[in-house]
C-alpha cells in the first residue's frame, strides 16, 4: 500500500473527530467522539490515532523490524524509512516517526510524504507550531496534497485552543 494511502486512511477516522472550535468561551471545548483522549495538561482533546488491533500491530511490528534491517544494510533508503516511518505512526511511535523522516528530509528537502509524516507525529507530540511549518513546506511543494491540508487545519485548530487555554490562565 502506498504512504499517501496509508496516511489518508490514518488520518480518516480523524477527519470528523474535529469539529470547528469555539473560541469564545474555554467551556466549549472542540466536540469530539467518545473515542478522544484528554491530554491532562492543557485540557485540549485530540482524536486518537486509527484503531489498531493486535493482529495489524504485530503485522506493524514484524515490520518495523525488517524495515530496521534494511536500513542498516542501506542507510539512504529513504523509500525504507518512509514505510517505517508510517508503520510507527500506525503504532504511536511519533518521536520514531519523526526521526525517520528527518533522515529523509536532510536527502530530500522536498519530499512531500515525509513532510505530511512529519508533521502528523509532530501533531500527536503536541508540537502544533512544527506540524504547521512542516505542512505549509509540503503545500508549498504540492499545492494539492489533501494530507497536508487536512493536518495544516487540525494542527491550527489546535494551537489556537491552546494558546486561548494559556491566555485564560494568565489572565487569572
Amino acid at each position: 500500500m502506498s504512504v499517501a494511502i496509508m496516511l489518508s486512511l490514518f488520518w480518516a477516522q480523524s477527519a470528523a473527530a474535529v469539529d470547528s472550535p469555539s473560541m469564545s468561551n474555554i467551556e466549549n471545548t472542540p466536540a469530539l467522539p467518545t473515542d478522544s483522549q484528554t491530554i491532562a495538561d492543557n485540557k485540549i482533546e485530540m482524536p486518537r490515532r486509527f484503531a489498531v488491533t493486535e493482529e495489524q500491530k504485530s503485522k506493524f511490528v514484524s515490520e518495523v523490524k525488517d524495515l530496521s534491517r534494511q536500513i542498516k544494510t542501506d542507510p539512504t533508503n529513504s523509500k525504507a524509512r518512509l514505510q517505517r516511518s508510517l508503520d510507527c505512526l500506525w503504532l504511536g511511535r511519533y518521536s520514531e516517526a519523526r526521526r525517520d523522516c528527518d533522515s529523509v528530509l536532510k536527502t530530500e528537502a522536498s519530499n512531500v510524504d515525509a513532510l505530511c509524516e512529519k508533521a502528523c507525529a509532530n501533531y500527536y507530540l503536541r508540537n502544533f507550531s512544527n506540524a504547521i511549518y512542516d505542512c505549509t513546506l509540503a503545500i508549498g511543494c504540492e499545492h494539492d496534497c489533501r494530507s497536508a491540508f487536512h493536518i495544516l487545519d487540525l494542527a491550527e485548530r489546535a494551537q489556537l485552543l491552546k494558546l486561548e487555554i494559556q491566555y485564560i490562565q494568565n489572565r487569572q
